[in-house]
């Protein structure tokens, strides 16, 4: 086993943070996060969420169709 002095590790993570970050990640990233609470917000208030308890009235055919193809579009990826 041989030692690591701590100027060594310094510079490895210096080298390491000299990296610019990557914005197109950042943004897919953040899309994603937003995607995925629209989709459960979706889950939760639309015509198809299975809950224990249920205090819906019922819904016409309009907000079915668009509850279905948002959530269709969201759950296809």
């Amino acid at each position: 086993m041989t030692d690591v002095s701590i100027d060594a590790t310094d510079e490895a993570l210096a080298g390491a943070q000299a990296q610019p970050r990557l914005s197109f990640i950042d943004n897919i990233r953040w899309s994603m996060i937003i995607l995925v609470l629209s989709m459960h917000a979706a889950d939760t208030y639309s015509p198809f969420g299975n809950w224990y308890y249920v205090d819906r009235q019922e819904t016409g055919f309009g907000t079915a169709l668009f509850f279905g193809i948002y959530q269709s579009f969201l759950q296809a990826f």
